[in-house]
């Protein structure tokens, strides 16, 4: 989280400690924002929350509603993405980490 917003109060990043925030072999910590919940409404109101969910309710198939959740709004947690998509949580946090190693291999290539 940017500095403007700590100070404008809508949150603090997160810094896990030894040990934690470590994905697949990665040695480094994963720092993460957290918001706080009273300005949670303003937040979503600027990411046009009403028009996202109202296209991911507009995808009939659940694994093209689960990539366009993916690709358009991956900024949105994990616990967001399956409520919309239709996975489970666990369904999204595997489909992400999959994304994320299929996007290394290209790099890669």
């Amino acid at each position: 989280m940017p500095d403007n917003v700590f100070h404008a109060e809508y949150g603090h990043n997160v810094i896990p400690g030894k040990g934690s925030g470590v994905f697949q072999g990665d040695k480094s910590t994963i720092i993460f924002p957290v918001f706080y919940e009273e300005v949670l409404d303003n937040i979503w109101w600027c990411l046009d929350y009403a028009e996202i969910t109202e296209a991911a309710s507009n995808i009939d198939n659940k694994k093209w509603r689960l990539n366009y959740l993916l690709s358009c709004h991956g900024y949105l947690p994990n616990t967001e993405i399956a409520l919309l998509s239709g996975y489970t949580v666990n369904g999204v946090s595997v489909a992400r980490l999959r994304r994320q190693g299929e996007q290394r291999g290209m790099l890669a290539a």
